[in-house]
């Protein structure tokens, strides 16, 4: 798969991401017609995709969000779309634009870290798996 270097791409899949998170908390989640939390998984994956070629810290930023949200079944809480919504104005910055302080005091203040073995060890034990070798090394 051809991966595109374009900080518009990335703005463009968070804000997707953001406006898929509304409609689940809307109603549009498990249980909804339709249900969009397959869809707000796959623009922040695709946000994720995007800044892993623009931007380390971005990218672990975007993806400790997404994996938070999928340890909770990606049900969204309030701060999900506030952290959303600074990944979106914080990337201007790779345009060359400038951002307020209180978006980079905010950006700042995420985390930037890979907690893969933290959410993924407090994952319930009936998980899907797929990161079994990555707990099983932490042990």
């Amino acid at each position: 798969m051809h991966q595109v270097v374009c900080v518009k791409c990335l703005q463009k899949h968070l804000a997707l991401a953001k406006s898929y998170a509304r409609e689940v908390l809307d109603g549009h989640g498990a249980g909804g017609v339709p249900d969009h939390r397959d869809d707000m998984d796959g623009e922040i994956a695709n946000a994720e995709m995007h800044a892993s070629l623009i931007d380390q810290g971005m990218q672990l930023r975007i993806r400790n969000v997404r994996r938070q949200m999928q340890h909770r079944l990606f049900v969204p809480e309030s701060g999900d779309l506030e952290a959303l919504s600074v990944l979106y104005h914080y990337a201007d910055v790779f345009n060359g634009f400038p951002v307020d302080d209180e978006t980079k005091a905010a950006y700042e203040a995420m985390d930037a870290t890979d907690i893969t073995s933290n959410v993924y060890s407090a994952a319930p034990k009936s998980g899907c798996g797929c990161h079994k070798d990555k707990q099983e090394e932490s042990k």
